[in-house]
């Protein structure tokens, strides 16, 4: 018989391509196998169906949901889209949707002093409508400006929230723009898409470009000095001077008159990667020798912890990628072998928790389910009685603490609120033994008679 349906899964839905027909029915969404484009653009709504935060301000719109937003979250680079973290995606799509131009933005510093040019742009220090704001940690679009007010659109702006997909439309001082806005990073300057000349360019020392009337003082000073400052400078016999030097595309490292290739190079404490093709890699995972590197946005190698996305990994000292049991001062960590430190989860029948420590074992623990017990040589007891100490505790079956009256299917047992089995002695008008069991149909050690549900007869 013919196939004619397949079940896919996206998001939390389970959807049935079809050869032909929708439907709707409850969690069960039927999508045109012909159509599956219908799919992800109704997934890309979801991320934020309220559309930017602001819309509108000082006559500016912007549709997050259009054509050019959608197309960028799909590119590689687009993997932040209307997250935390979307800031390079959103000015990406808002310069293309300006210019017309394919204008992919990775971050604002490596824009600002390199590839603006590429693409025929300029920049300066004054700020200017159809800009981008070029931070050292992010990157913003100046939609307006009206004196001292400037208009904004920006993505990865955390108060703007999920619902608004973190994009937001707002207006600020110049100084308030170019001041560090709670993680954006200290200010570079501005990018102008329409290609303004407007001065006041300036020649920053990290990393800089040898543009400045200060530029020979500059390389003098910070050749090898890790801020990768732009040395045009010749050696002597006119080879190009060792150090850093950026050709307009990328960063490449020269030593006697030639770039270096496909090594790691030490400047001022830091390690760099230069690749086959001369220049120095960047927010990118290196393999090498079985091996895995991770180098950060000016090219260094990470060490410690690291977080990309919202996962953890830790970079040892070497700076390779940890991987298995890890322990850092009194802490043990457990880091899976992508590198992802492991959180809220069981490993080797211990406990990580949400910070990815080791629960110490042979202690209480309270989360929001309530009380559990980890065994001293890991594992937790559930669906059992276990001795704790000098008292009895029963655990349900998903391993919490159980208070109160309980039935363990032989008898009655009452539990303290703070867990421990009560014995020999009277419960209101229960009385339990002294195996905790509930009395029924005798006499009470003390002369009274309990009856078959255990409550005192008085009569008797």
């Amino acid at each position: 018989m013919q196939k004619m349906w397949e079940y896919k899964r996206i998001g939390k839905s389970m959807v049935c391509l079809l050869a032909a027909g929708a439907l709707t029915f409850s969690n069960i969404n039927i999508v045109m196998a012909a159509d599956p484009q219908a799919v992800a653009e109704k997934t890309e709504d979801e991320k934020a169906p309220k559309g930017i935060l602001g819309n509108g301000t000082n006559g500016i719109s912007i549709d997050i949901h259009g054509t050019v937003y959608k197309n960028y979250a799909k590119k590689s680079y687009g993997s932040y889209a209307y997250g935390p973290e979307g800031c390079a995606w959103f000015a990406s799509a808002r310069a293309s949707e300006l210019t017309g131009n394919d204008t992919p933005i990775f971050d604002g510093m490596n824009w600002y002093h390199t590839w603006y040019d590429n693409y025929g742009y300029t920049r300066g220090q004054k700020p200017h409508a159809k800009a981008l704001a070029c931070y050292t940690g992010h990157v913003a679009v100046v939609e307006q400006v009206d004196g001292d007010e400037i208009t904004i659109s920006e993505g990865g702006w955390g108060p703007a929230g999920k619902e608004h997909g973190y994009t937001i439309i707002q207006t600020m001082t110049q100084k308030e723009l170019e001041s560090d806005r709670g993680g954006t990073g200290a200010f570079i300057g501005y990018v102008y898409l329409d290609g303004a000349q407007l001065g006041g360019e300036d020649n920053p020392s990290n990393p800089g470009d040898g543009n400045s009337e200060n530029s020979d003082q500059n390389n003098n000073q910070n050749n090898n000095s890790g801020n990768h400052s732009g040395n045009e400078n010749a050696g002597e016999g006119g080879n190009i001077a060792d150090g850093w030097h950026n050709d307009g595309v990328a960063w490449q490292y020269f030593q006697n008159g030639r770039a270096l290739t496909s090594q790691w190079v030490s400047d001022s404490g830091k390690w760099y990667y230069v690749g086959a093709d001369t220049y120095m890699e960047s927010l990118t995972w290196l393999q090498l020798g079985g091996k895995w590197y991770y180098l950060t946005t000016d090219g260094s190698m990470a060490t410690g912890w690291v977080q990309l996305g919202s996962e953890w990994y830790y970079l040892n000292a070497d700076g390779s990628m940890a991987t298995g049991w890890m322990q850092l001062g009194n802490d043990w960590y457990y880091l899976n072998a992508n590198g992802v430190m492991a959180a809220d989860t069981w490993v080797d029948g211990f406990y990580l928790e949400s910070d990815g420590k080791w629960q110490v074992p042979g202690t209480w623990y309270l989360n929001e389910n309530g009380w559990w017990y980890s065994y001293p040589a890991g594992g937790y007891p559930a669906a059992c009685w276990e001795m704790i100490g000098n008292d009895w505790y029963h655990f349900d079956a998903q391993g919490y603490m159980e208070t109160g009256w309980i039935w363990d299917g032989a008898a009655w047992y009452y539990l303290q609120e703070n867990g421990a089995m009560l014995k020999n002695c009277w419960i209101s008008n229960y009385y339990v033994g002294d195996n905790g069991a509930m009395y029924t149909d005798r006499w009470t050690p003390d002369g009274y008679y309990v009856g078959g549900d255990g409550l005192w007869i008085p009569e008797k």
